[in-house]
């Protein structure tokens, strides 16, 4: 494998030094996307939230600091290095009970089912085995009055009608899913306009 090819792959699950610098980038890139999400999350400051794919959990970071969020926030990821730049990033309020992260799967996440008043994902559904049965799972574990966040800034994407033809992709895979009351909305943002699907059970 290509040293470019093993570095794209990085986003997928960082791992050692190119790991390291895709989280860097992640930081660096991705703040304006993760602050339009926390808005279209549209969280009370007492709700529990999940995050599948904290990465160097900027978006954990957000809720806190800007959404004065004072619920539990759960975080799963596969990769050890974000485990540990999100771990740092949010190292007051993980002293303080406030989140809770663990290296783990959208396959199976570790939580017991309706629990969560939001879940919140960005920029990892691309990466998921199996979709629908991934989404099935994030909708064992919300509430039955919970909302499903996904949004996706496609960089794979050359044009904006490609982009929406991708949220009408994931819109139909939701439905199999079991969600209902499916929204899109979309934001002009470089170098491809980012979308973000929110839904409920």
């Amino acid at each position: 494998m290509s040293i470019k090819a093993n570095f794209f792959k990085q986003f997928s699950c960082p791992t050692g030094m190119l790991g390291h610098l895709a989280g860097w980038l992640m930081r660096r890139r991705n703040v304006s996307r993760l602050r339009w999400g926390a808005e279209k999350l549209q969280t009370d400051p007492e709700h529990e939230v999940l995050e599948i794919g904290f990465g160097p959990g900027v978006f954990i970071d957000i809720l806190i600091q800007e959404h004065a969020h004072q619920g539990k926030i759960f975080g799963i990821d596969l990769s050890d290095v974000m485990y540990r730049q999100a771990s740092r990033r949010n190292r007051k309020a993980i002293k303080a009970g406030r989140v809770v992260l663990q290296q783990a799967s959208v396959e199976a996440i570790p939580c017991e089912g309706k629990r969560f008043d939001r879940v919140y994902t960005s920029n990892t559904s691309m990466f998921w085995p199996n979709p629908v049965e991934n989404m099935r799972e994030i909708a064992r574990v919300m509430k039955t009055d919970g909302l499903f966040c996904l949004s996706l800034q496609p960089h794979w994407i050359r044009n904006e009608a490609g982009v929406r033809e991708e949220a009408e992709k994931i819109r139909a895979l939701m439905q199999e899913a079991g969600f209902r009351n499916i929204d899109m909305d979309f934001r002009d943002m470089k170098p491809i306009s980012c979308m973000c699907l929110t839904a409920s059970l």
